[in-house]
C-alpha cells in the first residue's frame, strides 16, 4: 500500500512506495515490496472460504444508477449468499482486492472491497461503478455486479488468473522487444479508448494495475493484458489542462506535469514510457538517492539506456521510449501515435489483434446479418451471457474481426468503417461499393441499440455470437437467477420493472404483455422451464 508524503518547498503530495527509499533497482522493490499473492490462489475446489464481511447482517442499501448498463448493478442480496471468498490478490491505497468463486456458477472474480468511511467516499465509489458500467473494451477489466453495506462496497470484476504484471516482471526481469511490444500495444488500444472515447485520464499506470488474463498461444513470451484500477481517474477537457493540488499517481510513473500540478491525458502516455523501459530493460529509468532526486531527474527527463542495452536495441523501440518520454506534454505522443508507431509494425504486432480465418470471419458476419430481436428478456439474455463470459475463446475471435474493422482503434465502430470492412475483407470486388453501403446501414441500425452513433464491441459481440453457444442450460440458468431477484423461482412483473427500470405506464404494459406471452401456465409469473422454452425456440429460430 502506498503512504502520501510531501516534497520540497512546494510540499506536492502523491502516493510511492512506503519504503522507496531503500530500493533504487526495480527488482529489489519487486522482491521487498510485493504484497500480490500468487494468482493461482483458488484453483482447487476445495479451497480455504475467507469472510471479511462485517460480523452482524447490516441492512443493504439500494443505490440507483442510470439505466445505461442494466445488466451491471447493484445485488441487494448478501454476499455471503452469493460468493465465497478464497483469499487475497493483493492491496492498494483504494483497497482490497480478493479472489472470489460464485456460489452457484463456481466462476471465479476479482472482488474490490472499498471502505466507505464517508459520504464523500460513497460519492467516489459511485462514480467509479457508473464509469466502470460504461467502459466497453477487450483490454479493459469489466464489472459484473457489486454489494454494499453501511461500511463498504464490494464490486465483483472480471479475474484474470496471470496475476499483474508486477508479479510478471519480477519473474521474467526482462522482456524481448516483441514481448514487450505485445503488451504495450494493448495498453496503448486501452488508452486511446480512454482518451479519445470516454476523455478520461486514468492516471496510475503501472504494473500493478495491469492484469495478465492469458498467455497467447502464438507465442510463451505473448501475453493478453488487462487495464484495472479506475479509482483515481478522472474526466477532462481537450481543450483544458486539469489543475490538482494533489498530484496523483505513483512516484516512479508521474510525468513531470503532474508533479506540477497542471496536467493532461498524455501522462498516461508518460506512464508507458516508464513501464516499456522497465520491460526491456529490468529498472526504472528514474533513480536517485532519494525521492526529492528522483522528482528532479523527472522534471528534467534525465534518464539514459544501458550501454549493454543500446548494443543490441533497435532504433524503433529507442525512439519510442524517448517519444513517450518527452518534457513536455505538447511535444509526446499520444496514444493514438503510439499504437502506429514503426516500432509495432517492426514485430507485426497488430495482425494479432485481428488475425481470423476466412471462414470465421464470414460466419461472424452472417451471424450478425441473421441477428434479430424477438422480444426484450432475449436482448437482455444476450447482453447478459456476453458481459458475464468474456473468456470464452469464440468471444476473442469476434473481438478480432471487431477489431479489423474499427480500423481507429478507438472502441467504437462507426457506419464509414463498418462499410469499408465488408468491402475490403468480406466482398472483395464481388459485390458493388453501393451494395455495402446498404448492407452496412441495415447492420449498423440493428446493432445501434443505444443509438449513439456507434457500434460498441458488445454490441458487435451479441449480434455475431454462435447463438448455439447460448443453449447452454446450465448458463441460462445464471442469467434467469440475475431476473428473479428474490430468488423464489420465477419472474414477476415487478422484478421486470426493476431490472429494465420503468418509469411509464406504456413501459409497464409492454411488460405485462411480454410475460403473458412466455408465461404457458397462466400463473402471471415465469417460471425458469418457461423462460428456458422460449430461449431454445428463439435460437433455434422457431420463433
Amino acid at each position: 500500500m502506498g503512504t502520501c508524503y510531501e516534497t520540497r518547498a512546494d510540499r506536492t503530495r502523491f502516493i510511492i512506495d512506503e519504503d522507496f527509499k531503500i530500493k533504487q533497482e526495480l527488482i529489489k522493490e519487486l522482491q521487498r515490496n510485493s504484497k500480490i499473492r500468487q494468482a493461482q490462489i483458488g484453483d482447487n475446489p476445495n479451497d480455504k472460504v475467507m469472510d471479511i464481511c462485517p460480523k452482524k447482517n447490516l441492512p443493504i442499501t439500494y443505490r440507483a444508477f442510470g439505466n445505461r448498463e442494466k445488466i451491471i448493478n447493484e445485488n441487494k442480496r448478501t454476499l455471503r449468499e452469493e460468493y465465497e471468498i478464497l483469499g487475497p490478490l493483493g492491496e492498494g491505497g483504494y483497497g482490497e482486492v480478493y479472489l472470489v468463486r460464485h456460489i452457484k456458477m463456481k466462476l471465479k472474480r476479482a472482488m474490490k472491497v472499498i471502505p466507505v468511511n464517508s459520504k464523500n467516499d460513497e460519492e467516489k465509489t459511485d462514480e467509479e461503478i457508473e464509469l466502470l458500467k460504461n467502459l466497453d473494451h477487450p483490454n479493459i477489466v469489466k464489472l459484473f455486479e457489486y454489494f454494499c453495506d453501511s461500511e463498504k462496497y464490494y464490486l465483483i470484476t472480471e479475474y484474470c488468473k496471470g496475476g499483474d504484471l508486477f508479479e510478471l516482471i519480477k519473474t521474467k526481469k526482462v522482456f524481448s522487444e516483441a514481448s514487450a511490444a505485445y503488451i504495450m500495444y494493448q495498453i496503448f488500444r486501452a488508452l486511446i479508448y480512454c482518451h479519445n472515447t470516454h476523455q478520461l485520464i486514468h492516471r496510475d499506470i503501472k504494473p500493478e494495475n495491469i492484469v495478465v488474463f492469458r498467455q497467447n498461444n502464438a507465442g510463451e513470451d505473448l501475453y493478453d493484458v488487462k487495464l484495472i484500477d479506475f479509482g483515481i481517474s478522472k474526466i477532462f477537457n481537450k481543450s483544458e489542462k486539469t489543475n490538482d493540488n494533489k498530484v496523483k499517481g505513483s512516484l516512479n510513473y508521474i510525468a513531470p506535469e503532474v508533479i506540477n500540478h497542471s496536467y493532461n491525458e498524455k501522462c498516461d502516455i508518460w506512464s508507458c514510457g516508464v513501464i516499456l523501459y522497465i520491460l526491456v530493460i529490468g529498472k526504472y529509468p528514474f533513480n536517485g538517492k532519494d525521492k526529492d532526486d528522483i522528482l528532479n531527474r523527472i522534471e528534467h527527463g534525465n534518464y539514459s539506456f544501458p550501454k549493454e542495452f543500446t548494443e543490441v536495441a533497435t532504433s524503433q523501440i529507442k525512439s519510442l521510449i524517448h517519444q513517450c518520454l518527452t518534457v513536455k506534454p505538447s511535444e509526446r505522443i499520444s496514444a493514438k501515435e503510439a499504437l502506429n508507431h514503426p516500432f509495432f509494425d517492426l514485430y507485426e504486432i497488430k495482425e494479432y489483434f485481428i488475425h481470423v480465418t476466412e471462414s470465421f470471419l464470414n460466419k461472424t458476419i452472417n451471424n450478425i446479418k441473421k441477428y434479430e430481436i424477438k422480444n426484450t428478456l432475449q436482448e437482455l439474455t444476450f447482453t447478459y451471457i456476453v458481459h458475464n463470459y468474456p473468456d470464452q475463446e469464440e468471444i476473442n475471435l469476434i473481438n478480432r474481426v471487431f477489431s479489423k474493422f474499427n480500423t481507429k482503434n478507438d472502441g467504437k465502430m462507426n457506419e464509414e468503417e463498418l462499410k469499408n470492412g465488408l468491402l475490403k475483407y468480406l466482398y472483395k470486388g464481388k459485390k458493388s461499393k453501393d451494395v455495402a453501403e446498404k448492407e452496412a446501414k441495415a447492420i449498423f441500425h440493428k446493432l445501434d441499440k443505444n443509438g449513439n452513433g456507434y457500434i460498441e464491441c458488445e454490441e458487435f459481440l451479441r449480434a455475431g455470437i454462435d447463438k448455439k453457444l447460448l443453449k447452454n442450460r446450465e448458463v441460462l440458468e445464471f442469467t434467469f437467477n440475475f431476473l428473479d431477484k428474490d430468488r423464489n423461482g420465477e419472474i414477476s412483473v415487478e422484478e421486470l420493472k426493476e431490472v429494465f427500470g420503468v418509469v411509464n405506464e406504456k413501459d409497464e404494459k409492454d411488460l405485462v404483455d411480454l410475460l403473458k406471452s412466455i408465461d404457458t401456465d397462466l400463473n402471471g409469473q415465469i417460471s425458469f422451464d418457461e423462460y428456458y422454452n422460449m430461449m431454445l425456440k428463439i435460437i433455434d429460430g422457431l420463433i
